[in-house]
């Protein structure tokens, strides 16, 4: 049983793949159908290169933020950097990746609220440099827990699982309830950046009533330098930036405002194609490979043409299957062996002695139309005689002989 299954499975592959390529078909037509699939098989690649490899990006940023922009960006496939801003304006700069060692700080001082509902959460998204340091106080009038979380994808798997994943969080601190008339007063939370990366700061209520949460920030940020870079737009919320060496990068750096009501901004940002690109790496190849392709069909591949010499593919010309073509049957009389009789054909006595009697009857007739005949009279004797002797001998060789001509289609003069 598994032999047998083995044996069909073996031959499924060829069941499958002869009528295609194999199959009773033209070179041209094996050539369409190459170059089709050659086609399609470009289109699939570019539609995956250009809708997920270098897919529009969703980035957060929230005010202050200084962030290149690096992700679904290649100097080959892309033209231009497309930066698209829902609601905080941003300015945006070109410069080289060299340059991008080059950092200095800022301090960032701000106070503010944000609201968190009954059994759930509110946070903060920032986008921070390496070596960046993060001291705030945080205030609530309810117990409240505070999480701090390294990376979307911690923040995406803590959101499903909570508590549960432990991996997912950096620290966790409790916030207990007090007077914040004092903005000096509440749970103090400090961390240094040893990587840069999105960062979050998560407040969770586990209570029953809503309630807010009183933030000071003091923040020394790190940020790049960017004295000599070159500033295609200032404070948009749209901005097109053309790349034009391998190493330039885009940086994006969003404007101050309040941190509690751009907590959750982000950015969209686009490569915009470069089409020669796309058409020289995948065109190119697929040329070389459709030419080498057909000249191979044309060199090796046997082909079914119309009006062929008959083979052991093509019907033969007497074929049931096929009617004869009859512009190549050459039409000839029959032989005189192939003609069907009743009986021999007459010897040479009797054909010479009937040519001898009929020689007779017509020189007899010669003479006596030379004879004198009144006018208005015909010699209708002599003229009988001859017909009565000319019928009398095909009569009698139709008597002795009959010829079947129906056998060859061709009428016989007798």
């Amino acid at each position: 049983m598994v032999y047998v299954l083995r044996l069909a499975m073996a031959d499924r592959p060829r069941e499958v793949c002869y009528p295609c390529c194999c199959g009773d078909m033209t070179k041209s037509r094996r050539i369409k159908i190459l170059w089709a699939w050659l086609f399609v098989s470009m289109a699939i690649s570019c539609s995956i290169l250009g809708f997920w490899a270098f897919a529009p990006d969703n980035p957060l940023v929230s005010p202050g933020d200084m962030r290149p922009v690096v992700k679904h960006i290649s100097y080959l496939f892309c033209d231009e950097v497309q930066v698209v801003s829902q609601g905080l304006t941003f300015d945006g700069y070109l410069t080289s990746k060299s340059t991008l060692g080059f950092r200095t700080n800022e301090q960032v001082n701000q106070r503010t609220a944000l609201a968190v509902e009954n059994l759930s959460y509110n946070y903060f998204s920032f986008y921070f440099l390496q070596n960046s340091e993060l001291d705030l106080l945080s205030c609530a009038t309810v117990y409240m827990v505070f999480y701090f979380i390294r990376g979307r994808d911690n923040f995406e798997a803590w959101k499903e699982y909570g508590d549960g994943c432990k991996d997912c969080f950096l620290s966790k601190r409790y916030i207990n309830p007090t007077d914040c008339s004092n903005i000096y007063t509440g749970q103090e939370f400090q961390w240094t950046v040893m990587q840069e990366d999105e960062y979050f700061l998560v407040y969770s209520n586990p209570n029953g009533d809503n309630t807010w949460i009183n933030v000071n920030f003091r923040i020394n940020r790190v940020v790049y330098e960017l004295d000599n870079a070159l500033k295609y737009c200032s404070n948009q919320n749209k901005c097109e930036i053309n790349l034009k060496n391998a190493d330039d990068v885009v940086v994006v750096v969003s404007n101050d405002a309040d941190l509690g009501e751009f907590s959750h901004s982000s950015l969209t940002t686009k490569c915009g194609p470069r089409i020669w690109a796309y058409l020289v790496i995948h065109g190119v190849p697929v040329l070389i490979i459709g030419i080498t392709a057909s000249l191979l069909i044309q060199r090796f591949c046997s082909s079914r043409e119309r009006n062929s010499t008959p083979n052991e593919r093509s019907p033969l010309l007497y074929s049931p299957a096929a009617p004869p073509d009859y512009q190549y049957v050459i039409q000839t009389p029959p032989k005189y062996d192939d003609i069907y009789r009743t009986c021999d054909p007459p010897s040479y006595s009797d054909v010479t002695n009937n040519l001898s009697a009929y020689t007779v009857n017509t020189s007899s007739q010669d003479d006596d139309r030379n004879t004198a005949v009144p006018d208005g009279h015909t010699n209708n004797a002599d003229n009988n005689q001859l017909v009565l002797t000319d019928e009398t001998t095909n009569s009698r060789h139709q008597s002795e002989c009959s010829v079947d001509s129906d056998v060859t289609g061709i009428d016989v003069i007798r």
